[in-house]
């Protein structure tokens, strides 16, 4: 709760955030002591829902639940919080595919052409998780690209990439849509994505940082998936 509260109070005060995976901030987790007492060396999560599909997944697993509600560890999304990722971020965790399984990402939205170039198509580049547009779409979210991807259980979705213009300063907010866009970043090891993707994420940071550099406001990045 703190860590997201914190990010909601950057975003507030006008410090942009970029998300280069995706999944981002989908379950509530909390720390608690190791078994010798230290403080906050435990991560809890135990993933239960208010829709539970199994007993694995019954609120009265977690111990805090009748006791401190907004400490439950569910997702965020589930009316135990009522706190969707996407009143953040702009997108949601939309599903997943085979490991292996690779997409093509193409550009969509001409307003973003000085920042992405037009019609880039990278050839493999979206892989594994993805996150995609909610239908009750906030109008400040704008779509850079995407990618028609198709999820293990084989449903057909949309891979999102955004920029998302949140609250009243209209912080500006990245997100990939796909963790296939932090592996292409790094030492990749999806051919042909690594050097178009990293041209196109430098050009996204350097935008960030034109946007932005003036007022000496540090850059949230979040790598996790």
């Amino acid at each position: 709760m703190s860590e997201r509260n914190g990010i909601q109070a950057a975003l507030e005060n006008g410090i942009p955030f970029i998300n280069l995976g995706a999944q981002n901030g989908y379950w509530q987790a909390r720390y608690s002591s190791d078994a010798e007492g230290n403080t906050d060396r435990t991560l809890i999560c135990y993933k239960v829902s208010s829709t539970p599909q199994n007993s694995s997944e019954y609120i009265s697993r977690d111990p805090v639940y009748s006791q401190q509600l907004q400490f439950t560890t569910s997702t965020w999304q589930d009316p135990i919080l009522n706190k969707p990722t996407s009143a953040l971020f702009g997108v949601e965790y939309g599903g997943f595919s085979s490991p292996y399984s690779l997409f093509d990402w193409k550009s969509s939205n001409q307003s973003f052409q000085s920042l992405i170039g037009a019609n880039i198509l990278i050839s493999h580049l979206d892989a594994y998780v993805y996150d995609t547009i909610p239908a009750n779409t906030d109008s400040a979210v704008s779509l850079i690209g995407s990618s028609d991807v198709v999820t293990q259980m084989l449903q057909p979705m949309i891979a999102s990439t955004i920029v998302f213009d949140y609250g009243k300063k209209q912080t500006r907010v990245f997100n990939a849509g796909s963790i296939g866009w932090e592996q292409s970043l790094d030492e990749s090891s999806i051919p042909g994505a690594d050097i178009p993707n990293k041209v196109l994420g430098n050009s996204i940071i350097s935008d960030f940082l034109a946007h932005y550099i003036q007022s000496i406001l540090p850059i949230y990045f979040d790598y996790s998936h």
